[in-house]
This record gives C-alpha cells, structure tokens and sequence, in this order.
C-alpha cells in the first residue's frame, strides 16, 4: 500500500490496483488511459491504462477507481480561462 498525504487537505492511497483520493473538488477529465481530479490547491493527474471509476462523491471529496498507473503529477491549479479567451490565444 502507498499512501501520499499533502498539507493541502488531500490523500491519495494505491493498493492492489485500487486508487483512493481525499479533498476532490471535481473530475475534471476522465477515461481508460487519464484522470485529471481537481484538488483545492492543485491538480492531479493519473496516466496509465485500464482506468474503472469506481465511485465519487463531490460533497464529501472521495474518489475511487481501479486501473495500473504509469505516471502520477501534481500541477498548480490554473485559473479558468472563458470560452472566448481560450479562441483568441
């Protein structure tokens, strides 16, 4: 088992091809191959393959899938840019 705690208020735990994470905000992205989860100070994305979503629950920030993970990165949390900002970039 591998747990990763950080100090902004979220864990995130493999065991057994299972993936457990604390303090979600929001799916922001979700298929068989990535998951991008928006945390309250960051993001994380999880690459690999065979993702199943298995449960997630906004209110209570949990989050649970299976699936083999090849690559793991915490990023800084991007301010949402509108509709019209992102044509013009």
């Amino acid at each position: 088992m591998n747990e990763i705690k950080n100090a902004g208020g979220h864990s995130f735990r493999y065991e057994n091809g299972k993936i457990y994470a604390t303090g979600v905000v929001s799916v922001e992205e979700f298929d068989d191959k990535e998951a991008v989860l928006r945390l309250a100070d960051s993001v994380l994305t999880l690459r690999g393959g065979g993702f199943v979503l298995l449960e997630t629950e906004v209110k209570s920030g949990l989050f649970s899938m299976e699936g083999k993970i090849t690559s793991l990165s915490y990023h800084a949390k991007e301010a949402k840019i509108g509709f019209v900002k992102r044509l013009f970039k």
